[in-house]
């Protein structure tokens, strides 16, 4: 993936007024030397940009990330942040932040160490004499300040190293949850603690690191520059090159505990800095290959490591450049620098494998293939890189979207490319996971941005808010599925098998605390420390700087087995029928099923295939997620209270309770979504209409019963939150929103009961809502935004103090829903313009008809019929006909704008629409009143 990821860079092509190609494939820094940095994750080595890159770590004993922003050398242009390291006034050469949360409390002290791995230090009798001289004196400064440091020159038995406590150093950040590095501090020397979003100072000697806290560390100074390799400005000394003193080894940066002195050490963090030359450093005669790189665009040089380590870095300054340096130039038009506050550096993307050097495959024959494998090299980046190169002239840019003829189609045709899931580990970094060609794989955010922004995407991750994930999401959807057509590209980026269980955290916080993936919403997951406390369980979720705490309770919890994303996980239902999914470890789901557990008698465990075949996945419209989106009930709706509980409540009660507030705050507070309290098992239906129509009946079949059919009714109802309403036609579009407006009415009643007074009643239809195809839309908001989008204004007077309705622009009803759902266009919920409408849309009260219709998938004769039927009981529920007068409904009053066209006033037009053999001289007039009482039954027509 790399390889291919590399080629693509090229091809985006950086300004050739920075020293690089035409076209691109490689840049080489213009400065002497350049800094290469990796940070260890589970055994592999990930890039850390100098450009201000943030990478991400995990291993046995802490997780987070690292930030790393270097001062360029002079003539050179990068991201150098020189706001950052002249903040203070000591125009520092760079500064390192590494935040970590520790899975275990340290033992004792917390060393941070840089040390030498490769070899004993290159030492004679004067540098070793200055270096005992150097440490001496920094030794003694350091007992002054009452800090201990320990160096060694190596020997059989330990590296050369120098190491000095964590707490020694000038800033120190602590907080309960991940903090977006790089982290600012109002002064450059101190420790705080971050609470609500704002930095409190703290006092350093009474800070006690513990298990799940993040500690941010800061390191930076102006006596080290690492692109040259040397001290710098050494009082008495001057500048000293290191290469003198461990030649060209690479410098290992620690951050451990230990038992005793160099007994049972465990490492946090570690960091490796390596110089390699750069333009000016090479020798002649590969300068002379460069040079021919830059003129001809073509690689020249021979398979050498030291060649390879270069363009390792060097490609990672390219990708870097292209996808977040901003310049007036047409092929570039990606903006901002290379990190984000929302998101990873692209620098991060790549794994920590070494590479071998790339060789060129001419032809695509099966001897020539499988020659390529054992030679550890990419035969499908070699067609990658040969199918861009054969774009016509002109398409070399893509920092911009592809069109249909920017790349061939695969063999295999071009694949529907699905993200079903995203996951928010406790680390802060962020996954994505990947449904393509019957294969799952998950992604790191900056791995998925980087592609994107090399296909087109100039946009960058927002994790303020789930509606700006689900765009994120669909944005890379369209894009990846358009890129699919390049032959190779996503069979390589989703190459390597990075499963959930490996990205979860391996943590039994004691007898009572456990670490889980907990299912927040469909297509989310959230990594949380939940905590049995009694007989409830407990855990915080929190969206930007607000929190909210989850409570459940544990009597009467019944557990099942499932499986999200191919992952063991604990499908839990409370006793109020909330369902909630923890995703865990395989090794862990004993241990939290037996901490969840109590003495009343379990549920008998039943497996839930949450994922079924990927195959599926790939060929669902939109964010849809098929078997996979058969997810239950997202774990981040948890508050008290249950739709379809056995007991009822009056309505007014319930809008003063917390029950049904949505703690990721995806829509306004006071709204009660009704169908949102219980897991949807189901995969998505293919037809919304008659999915509507067995709605309406159940709804209907559900009045003054008991609540366990009522609980059916909620769980029916959940299949609206991913219906794919872009198939539907005009007349099923109309019809499919008819019935589940008629369904919410009635479903809201059963629930809540029906509302008494005129106050009520306004709130109960503001309030009310139903989750359709992602999105949120009251009782009043079906009827005006969705149903009425097209017709007249009610004739009321201050209409927009009674009706509350929440403004979303089409942009976001197509590209900014509240989970993951199909895509839908904005035209989806708008239907056409139908006087009708207004004899068939019933409130549920006096001033409506006793009876409601269904609309289903049926023929043009068919569906008026069913029109036509409910007009005329309408009019015999509301209105009067003789052979001298017509009373119309006081409803075609309200709405008279909505009146047939024709001759003479509204109420004429109205009744010859209606009554087409209505005699001459018939007195027509509006009732008089409208009765808002709402009625105890409804019936089916």
């Amino acid at each position: 993936t790399r390889r291919g990821i590399e080629h693509l860079a090229g091809q985006v092509g950086p300004n050739p007024g920075r020293g690089a190609c035409a076209q691109g494939f490689l840049y080489f820094p213009m400065c002497a030397k350049h800094v290469r940095a990796r940070v260890s994750s589970y055994g592999h080595s990930n890039p850390l940009s100098q450009f201000a890159g943030v990478t991400p770590f995990r291993n046995e004993y802490g997780e987070g990330s690292a930030f790393f922003a270097h001062r360029p050398e002079p003539g050179t242009k990068g991201n150098s942040q020189e706001n950052r390291l002249n903040k203070f006034g000591s125009e520092w050469a760079f500064e390192i932040q590494v935040q970590c949360r520790f899975k275990k409390p340290p033992r004792g002290t917390l060393w941070f160490s840089c040390e030498l791995r490769d070899g004993p230090m290159k030492l004679n009798l004067v540098t070793r004499a200055l270096c005992r001289a150097l440490l001496s004196l920094m030794q003694k400064h350091a007992a002054k300040q009452g800090v201990e440091l320990r160096y060694s020159f190596g020997d059989a038995n330990n590296h050369p190293s120098i190491c000095v406590p964590v707490f020694a150093a000038d800033r120190l950040v602590v907080s309960d949850a991940p903090v977006q590095l790089p982290v600012d501090t109002e002064e450059d020397r101190g420790t705080w603690h971050i609470r609500d979003g704002k930095a409190v100072p703290i006092d350093r000697s009474a800070l006690k690191l513990e298990g799940g806290q993040h500690l941010t560390l800061f390191f930076a100074t102006s006596y080290i520059d690492w692109n040259s390799w040397t001290l710098c400005n050494i009082p008495g000394v001057g500048n000293l090159n290191l290469t003198q003193f461990w030649g060209n080894q690479a410098l290992h940066v620690v951050i451990f505990d230990e038992e005793a002195p160099n007994v049972d050490r465990h490492n946090f963090f570690e960091l490796e800095l390596a110089s390699f030359p750069g333009r000016a450093d090479l020798p002649e005669s590969e300068a002379a290959k460069a040079a021919e790189l830059s003129r001809t665009g073509t690689p020249t040089w021979e398979s050498q490591g030291r060649d390879s380590e270069a363009a390792a870095v060097i490609v990672e300054e390219v990708i870097l450049e292209n996808s977040d340096a901003s310049d007036d130039t047409e092929t570039q038009s990606a903006e901002g620098g290379t990190q984000s506050q929302e998101g990873l550096s692209p620098g991060s993307y790549y794994s920590g494998e070494e590479d071998e050097p790339f060789e060129d495959v001419s032809d695509g024959s099966d001897d020539e293939y499988e020659r390529a494998m054992e030679r550890g090299t990419s035969y499908i980046s070699t067609r990658i890189l040969r199918n861009l190169n054969e774009m016509p002239s002109g398409h070399q840019s893509l920092l911009r979207p592809l069109s249909r003829d920017d790349c061939p189609v695969s063999e295999k045709g071009a694949l529907k490319v699905v993200i079903p899931w995203y996951f928010c580990a406790g680390s802060g970094d962020l996954w994505w996971c990947i449904a393509y060609n019957e294969k799952i794989c998950w992604r790191h955010d900056s791995q998925l941005r980087a592609l994107c922004t090399v296909l087109g995407s100039a946009s960058k991750t927002d994790t303020g808010s789930v509606q700006s994930l689900e765009s994120t999401r669909r944005e890379a959807e369209q894009l990846l599925t358009l890129g699919a057509r390049a032959s190779g590209l996503l069979e390589e980026f989703t190459n390597d098998d990075v499963i959930l269980s490996s990205l979860l955290s391996a943590e039994v916080l004691g007898a009572n605390r456990a670490t889980v993936g907990v299912v927040e919403a469909e297509g989310r997951i959230v990594e949380r420390n939940v905590h049995v406390i009694g007989d409830t369980l407990e855990w915080h979720m929190q969206i930007g700087r607000r929190k909210s705490k989850i409570t459940i309770e544990l009597d009467q919890l019944q557990m099942r087995s499932a499986k999200v994303a191919d992952t063991e996980a604990l499908f839990l239902t409370t006793r109020e029928k909330r369902g909630y999914i923890f995703v865990l470890k395989s090794d862990y789901v004993e241990r939290v099923r037996n901490m969840l557990e109590r003495d009343s008698p379990a549920t008998k465990v039943s497996e839930i295939s949450v994922v079924s075949r990927t195959v599926a996945l790939a060929s669902c419209a939109g964010g849809a997620m098929s078997s996979l989106k058969a997810l239950p009930k997202r774990a981040g709706q948890a508050v008290k209270g249950a739709a379809g509980a056995v007991t009822r409540r009056s309505f007014s009660k319930d809008l003063e309770h917390n029950t049904w507030k949505d703690p990721l705050r995806r829509w306004p507070a006071h709204r009660i979504v009704i169908n949102n309290s219980e897991p949807y098992l189901a995969p998505p239906s293919e037809d919304p209409l008659s999915l509507s129509a067995r709605l309406l009946r159940a709804a209907v079949g559900s009045q003054n019963l008991p609540g366990s059919m009522v609980h059916e009714l909620t769980v029916l109802s959940g299949a609206l939150k991913c219906a794919k309403l872009v198939e539907l036609g005009p007349q099923d579009l109309w019809g499919f929103w008819v019935n589940v407006y008629h369904a919410l009415l009635i479903h809201s009643q059963i629930i809540l009961q029906r509302p008494k007074t005129l106050q009520a009643i306004v709130s109960f239809f503001n309030k009310c809502s139903y989750l359709v195809a992602g999105h949120v839309f009251s009782l009043v908001e079906i009827e005006h935004i969705v149903l009425r989008r097209h017709m007249s204004k009610p004739c009321v007077r201050l209409v927009r103090m009674i009706l509350r309705v929440w403004p979303r622009s089409d942009d976001d009803l197509e590209n900014r829903p509240c989970m993951a759902a199909p895509t839908c266009s904005a035209s989806c919920f708008g239907v056409r313009a139908d006087w009708r409408l207004n004899l068939v849309l019933n409130a549920g009260n006096f001033g409506s008809a006793d009876a409601l219709p269904v609309f289903e998938p049926c023929g043009q004769a068919a569906f008026n019929d069913s029109v036509q039927r409910a007009m005329n009981r309408t009019l015999s529920s509301c209105g009067s006909i003789s052979k001298d007068a017509v009373e119309l409904p006081y409803n075609l009053r309200r709405y008279r704008g909505d009146a047939p066209p024709g001759a003479g006033q509204e109420a004429d037009r109205w009744a010859r629409a209606l009554l087409p053999q209505l005699a001459a001289g018939t007195k027509v007039s509006y009732s008089g009143t409208y009765n808002w009482q709402m009625r105890e039954k409804l019936e089916l027509l």
